[in-house]
């Protein structure tokens, strides 16, 4: 969510129903995906330690870069293309109550 509110430079507070909803699709995606579901706890606890410390970054990036769009658009492409190294197209998502839909 950080990275996807990171490309439209938001520093907005999700819903709690789309924060609930994206939890649970993140946890069905981990699930089915047989690397995860197999993860012993170390791997389980680095990746969650990666992901949490990303997401820290990118909410400190745009509140420090509040007032300046260069920067706040730099953060943006860069959250961006991280998640495109992982087969996401943010920019193809909208986030909803019910979680991340395809945008139309």
């Amino acid at each position: 969510m950080g990275a996807w509110q990171a490309t439209r430079g938001s520093t907005d507070d999700p819903s709690q129903a789309a924060t609930a909803a994206v939890r649970q699709q993140v946890m069905r995606t981990m699930a089915s995906v047989p690397e995860f579901a197999t993860a012993n706890d170390s791997f389980k606890q680095s990746m969650s330690e990666a992901l949490f410390l990303q997401a820290m970054l990118l909410g400190v990036g745009l509140e420090q870069a509040k007032g300046n769009p260069a920067q706040t658009k730099a953060i943006g492409r860069a959250a961006a293309e991280g998640a495109r190294s992982m087969g996401l197209d943010l920019s193809a998502m909208v986030l909803t109550d019910e979680g991340f839909k395809p945008a139309d």
